[in-house]
């Protein structure tokens, strides 16, 4: 265990070197109070977060590292999310009750679930994303915060609707309170489909865009209404304009499947200030 964490701050400081730039600091979200939580956005810079097997679990658990020390947050208590290992539900919502006693990196210790709450100061919630919206909310009044992940299954599960009801009922927030980040991801203009069972869903219909290539979904834009539509005032939701599709500071599933581009994950790591 000893050589392996030697080996791990050995590729950390090679990796500060490597990516010798902080996080993009034009993209990184400004509707929080700093003084309650930080938020931070990884970037192509920092490397690939994903975690695939043990066989990359040094390398991952290294870029992590490397982006702890360069921002601040605690590594020890770094809790990943793993979106991808369960294909039967999409809208599940784990609380994280108590500080873990090491980092969750691995993948086989990665939570699996698309959101994680915490009321607990300096528990880092890390969310790898390439193309899905990767979500914070934060209740600065109740001092909660979340990671929420918005792909296409759980937008359509109305997870956006559902974490806002769970912050209410199990934390008493308010929706007027909560203030929120949405991510880069793919954007209309680019995730384009031949047909969408949507189609005559009213709430759908101002979301989807036809195209000559097919119908074009705002998933973002979708999202973000929900939370509107449950009382969260609009100034108080905060949309980056990056599209990950054409972007090159950013991991892409769609240029993966396009390109050469390796298919990584960036990150969105986030904790309440101690």
């Amino acid at each position: 265990m000893a050589c392996f964490d030697c080996y791990v701050r050995h590729v950390a400081n090679l990796a500060r070197l490597r990516y010798n730039q902080d996080m993009i600091a034009k993209d990184q979200p400004t509707i929080f109070d700093k003084t309650k939580v930080q938020i931070v956005v990884a970037s192509k810079e920092d490397g690939h977060l994903k975690s695939n097997s043990a066989d990359d679990v040094q390398e991952v658990t290294a870029r992590i590292r490397a982006i702890t020390g360069k921002t601040g947050l605690p590594f020890e208590s770094v809790i990943a999310l793993n979106v991808a290992a369960r294909q039967d539900a999409w809208d599940e919502i784990v609380d994280v009750t108590t500080k873990p006693d090491h980092p969750l990196i691995a993948w086989n210790e990665r939570v699996v679930s698309d959101v994680l709450v915490t009321n607990i100061p300096d528990v880092v919630l890390m969310l790898p994303v390439a193309d899905c919206n990767a979500v914070a909310i934060h209740d600065p009044v109740k001092n909660v915060l979340a990671v929420v992940h918005l792909g296409w299954q759980s937008t359509v599960a109305e997870l956006a609707t559902k974490i806002i009801q769970h912050l209410q009922q199990k934390y008493q927030s308010s929706a007027t309170d909560l203030r929120i980040y949405i991510s880069p991801s793919i954007r209309v203009e680019s995730y384009i489909f031949e047909q969408v069972s949507q189609a005559n869903d009213p709430a759908w219909r101002p979301f989807l865009h036809n195209t000559d290539k097919g119908v074009g979904v705002d998933l973002p834009g979708y999202n973000r209404q929900k939370f509107i539509d449950v009382g969260v005032a609009v100034e108080h939701i905060e949309l980056s304009p990056i599209n990950t599709a054409t972007s090159d500071k950013y991991f892409s599933h769609y240029q993966a499947m396009r390109s050469d581009e390796p298919d990584g994950r960036f990150a969105l790591l986030a904790r309440l200030r101690g």
